[in-house]
């Protein structure tokens, strides 16, 4: 699927300024959603697969996210925590902007 002009700011902004192109939509969906959450609802939410976003949350563990533990069989979800930060609310407003049009320098224009 290809992605839109919008997405390709997006990402272009998240990997100049996380090192990841998903992680700033990541952080945004974690940020709006559940306070637990599990990665297959966070692909859901945002369109991305979850073998994508899957490595993005576990970078966030202990940093902003807590693993829960597993409870259940073995194909049950997997849970996480959001855990308080001010990253949460920064994420949704970075998104919001440059969804906006927020001008976003060219990596190229160091």
């Amino acid at each position: 699927m290809s992605e839109t002009p919008n997405e390709v700011e997006v990402r272009r902004f998240s990997r100049a300024l996380f090192g990841n192109r998903h992680k700033l939509e990541v952080l945004a969906a974690i940020a709006v959603g559940d306070r637990m959450f599990y990665v297959q609802a966070i692909a859901a939410n945002t369109g991305i697969p979850s073998s994508t976003v899957r490595p993005v949350v576990k970078d966030l563990v202990d940093v902003v996210v807590r693993e829960l533990p597993f409870v259940g069989h073995r194909n049950a979800a997997h849970y996480h925590e959001r855990l308080e930060h001010p990253i949460w609310q920064m994420a949704v407003e970075l998104l919001h902007d440059v969804r906006a049009g927020f001008p976003v320098p060219s990596i190229a224009d160091d």
